[in-house]
């Protein structure tokens, strides 16, 4: 009959050797690759009273965060958990039944990255936009809501995530500026925004954090119409490349931060100006932006509320700073009279994202 550290022993030996949570054995490790740690683990056993010791020794053992580690401590507390008679029986349980507990199985509920998760985020922010060759300013409080879908490959043989995110604001705007002959002008509107992406990154395991690069394509559309006699139609289109970073720390034993960092590329910007909302004897002028860029940043706090669902909240700012555009023909009544184009400018958002996470 075996003794107890030998059942322990050949118990540990399977769920480490089973999960191989370094991905070592896919690569084609020897199978005693894990001998070293699996020793330290079964010696360390004996000295852990909770789940929480356990968790700490596994982390001593492999000196890496918790992205698959969590699936070991998962397991092993299930493991010890199975009966109170002892560690034979936990084994003989996991040997009878090896595919209940998979790594697939609780990688969906890492809070760190989980498998797939689809968030459905309300959001509130100030808008400022500004042409400071002009003195023009348009400011507004938006409200709006972001939905996305993000997926985590399983590390590290196939460590990427993908997303696919849009979103939508709109809200009352107030103008402060000019005519086109100088003379200050006062008007309110009502502007919206929506925008459409997709990312691809990559998951690293850092210390205790999962660190993610990415890089993708983004379309961003602003409509903008003021309402006295004298204003006009804009339609501003960016095509755009993110690159960026973000992470997920555990901050305690409930809470999860972490951080998005992102800089944005302008490919190429159009702005349709509909002047023969004024007058149809004008013609409607579009331009070309092609020199532009953009950043954003946020922070958040995650929480689980329960196996389904998490709540997260992230205060944010983006920014875009584009330059003059090209210049197109103006005409009226079909006779040339000049040139317009679209002047320098920028424009901040920064608010506040509620999410719901599923």
């Amino acid at each position: 009959m075996k003794s107890e550290y030998e059942n322990t022993l050949l118990f540990v030996q399977d769920v480490i050797n089973n999960l191989d949570p370094m991905g070592l054995l896919k690569q084609g490790a020897p199978k005693d690759e894990y001998n070293n740690e699996i020793q330290q683990i079964v010696s360390g056993l004996r000295m852990c009273n909770t789940i929480e010791d356990i968790q700490q020794l596994v982390y001593k053992v492999f000196k890496v965060g918790q992205r698959n580690i969590t699936i070991v401590l998962i397991l092993f507390f299930l493991g010890f958990s199975f009966c109170e008679s002892g560690i034979s029986e936990a084994r003989e349980d996991w040997q009878a039944n090896p595919a209940y507990l998979t790594p697939q199985r609780y990688d969906e509920k890492n809070p760190l990255a989980p498998r797939n998760t689809f968030e459905i985020v309300p959001e509130t922010f100030w808008y400022h936009y500004e042409e400071p060759t002009i003195s023009i300013k348009d400011e507004a409080v938006m409200y709006g809501i972001r939905a996305s879908y993000t997926r985590h490959k399983e590390p590290p043989i196939n460590p990427f995530m993908y997303r696919l995110e849009g979103r939508y604001g709109a809200g009352r705007v107030h103008y402060d500026g000019s005519l086109s002959d100088g003379t200050p002008h006062k008007d309110e509107g009502s502007d919206y925004i929506y925008e459409v992406r997709g990312v691809i990154g990559y998951d690293t395991e850092i210390r205790e954090a999962i660190i993610t690069p990415f890089i993708g394509l983004g379309f961003r559309y602003l409509y903008d119409k003021l309402e006295s006699r004298f204003a006009y139609e804009r339609n501003i289109r960016y095509l755009y490349i993110p690159v960026g970073v973000e992470s997920a720390a555990f901050l305690n034993q409930n809470w999860v931060w972490g951080i998005r960092a992102e800089y944005d590329l302008l490919v190429r910007g159009w702005v349709k100006s509909h002047l023969s909302d004024v007058t149809p004897l004008f013609n409607d002028i579009e331009n070309v932006q092609h020199r532009g860029t953009g950043a954003r940043g946020s922070f958040y706090l995650k929480r689980e509320i329960n196996d389904k669902m998490s709540l997260s909240i992230e205060p944010f700012v983006r920014y875009w700073g584009i330059d003059d555009s090209d210049t197109a023909p103006r005409t009226f009544a079909g006779t040339l009279i000049g040139g317009g184009y679209e002047p320098k400018n920028w424009t901040l958002e920064s608010g506040l994202q509620i999410s719901l996470i599923f």
